[in-house]
């Protein structure tokens, strides 16, 4: 027989062939109400039976077509939510906290860093290149020292009338057209020739100890000219028409009638540039005798003053009081004859505002530090003056080399910032899922309720905080429904 429970609908197939009463109970088991239904084929004359005098019976194995399927358990567990679920929430909260939090730190620590790494860079180009300044000028001081005590050794051999032994040291006697030197220009020379070699002899001590020197010479107004090396008077002999008095740096003291500093131009000897310092030798103090010179090879300044090492990818280099560069990387001969005029490079010959600007300040003798653009990277540029060759040393780094361990660090701090925003993730869907977990078993027990299942076990609660406190009183009112039910059933019976 098929019947329907009384409260709940459901239905139910029951077996009534043993039933020799007029009405059976029998509980249904999807809201355990008790229901009473009449035996269909029961006859009796009875005009009336009494409900609580029919027996009970079991339901027979209930029609799965005809039975209510099972409410999804599966589904109520994560009921259907319109818009970000708690978890989500939470979730998003955590991250937006690091997130924000950690990318105002990283700002902030990038941002003063690179500012710090700058301001200590520039202060230590500046440091560095007042340093130089004043190393290099005390050498290039102890080297016009140096010349001047010729000078004064010059003044006093030429000053002799009593010198007469020919020391036999090799001079470079003036060109004639065709060659260095005939017999009657010698003799008329002899005096002059013999006060030079003492001059030469002099200053093969000075050079062969000072590191910085290619060469001591002197030159005298008749073109007689003695060198510290004689091995040089062969090489220059081989050369056609040299004349010293025609040289930049014996015009240049002559001139001036003090020590000077020429600009680079190719050596004679060596076929390479270099700069002299060079003084005039009088006597009486009112007769040029000659001049006296020393060179120094631009590969020498370029290696052991121009090359610095101050911890950056840097490069530096010596300005004349002209703008013309006196050493800077990348300065050779360029295969120029050593008669022919070296044409300098001039700073001054460029578009940059900027380092125009710079470089006045050289040229002005100050002391500072500017920076300029040059093919789209910031350039810093810290110079000193040099007032023994009134020059000025210039030290430059791009700003990219400085700002290279800012740069370290903003990486580190990325990787950083990645790391933690997976970790506050994880954290957040670990707090999420603590929360939301028991709150979605809450719901999902409620819904069951609300469908009529009272046959529900208690939730296993460990928790002490508010969850707990709510997953307790949940567990007290699946006891109360169990035991109101319960009551309920036993009325109706």
């Amino acid at each position: 027989m098929l019947t329907a429970c009384e409260n709940c609908l459901a239905k139910h197939q029951l077996d009534m062939s043993p039933v020799t009463q007029p009405a059976v109970r029998y509980r249904c088991k999807n809201c355990s109400h008790v229901n009473v239904v009449s035996n269909p084929e029961f006859e009796s004359g009875e005009e009336e039976f009494i409900s609580s005098r029919a027996p009970e019976i079991h339901e027979k194995e209930p029609w799965p077509e005809e039975q209510p399927e099972p409410p999804d358990v599966t589904r109520l567990l994560t009921p259907g939510i319109s818009g970000l679920s708690i978890k989500t929430k939470i979730t998003l909260i955590i991250v937006a906290l690091v997130v924000t939090s950690l990318s105002a730190v990283g700002f902030l620590a990038t941002t003063k860093g690179s500012r710090a790494l700058s301001v200590q860079a520039e202060s230590h180009l500046k440091l560095i290149a007042g340093q130089k300044a004043r190393e290099y000028n005390n050498i290039f001081g102890r080297l016009q020292d140096e010349i001047e005590g010729v000078v004064i050794y010059a003044e006093a051999a030429f000053a002799r009338e009593d010198i007469t032994e020919d020391l036999g040291f090799r001079l470079l006697m003036p060109w004639t057209g065709s060659d260095y030197g005939e017999p009657a220009l010698n003799a008329s020379l002899a005096r002059e020739s013999l006060a030079l070699q003492r001059v030469g002899i002099a200053l093969q001590g000075l050079v062969r100890k000072n590191p910085y020197l290619e060469l001591g010479y002197m030159a005298t107004e008749n073109n007689v000219f003695v060198a510290d090396n004689e091995d040089v008077i062969g090489v220059i002999a081989a050369e056609q028409g040299f004349q010293p008095k025609k040289r930049s740096w014996y015009t240049g003291a002559a001139g001036k009638k003090k020590t000077i500093w020429t600009r680079p131009y190719i050596d004679v000897n060596t076929k390479k540039l270099i700069v002299s310092c060079a003084a005039p030798v009088y006597l009486d103090n009112k007769k040029l005798i000659g001049v006296v010179g020393f060179d120094v090879l631009l590969d020498t300044i370029q290696k052991d003053i121009i090359s610095l090492d101050i911890g950056y990818d840097s490069r530096a280099f010596l300005l004349g009081k002209t703008g013309s560069f006196l050493a800077k990387p990348g300065m050779g001969s360029k295969n120029i004859a050593w008669h022919q005029a070296v044409k300098a490079d001039n700073a001054l010959e460029t578009d940059n505002r900027e380092f125009r600007r710079i470089i006045k300040s050289m040229m002005a003798g100050e002391t500072g530090i500017g920076t300029h653009t040059e093919k789209d990277s910031r350039i810093i540029v810290a110079y000193a003056p040099l007032p023994a060759i009134d020059a000025s040393v210039g030290i430059v780094v791009s700003e990219k080399e400085v700002m290279k361990p800012a740069a370290e660090i903003r990486k580190i701090i990325t990787g950083v910032w990645v790391a933690v925003v997976i970790l506050a993730v994880f954290i957040g869907l670990m707090i999420g899922n603590g929360i939301t977990g028991p709150v979605n078993s809450l719901a999902a027990r409620a819904e069951l309720i609300s469908q009529g299942r009272t046959d529900l076990e208690e939730i296993p609660n460990r928790r002490k905080d508010e969850i707990g406190v709510l997953i307790e009183s949940f567990n007290r009112l699946v006891t109360s429904l169990k035991i109101a039910m319960t009551r309920s059933g036993d009325r109706r019976s």
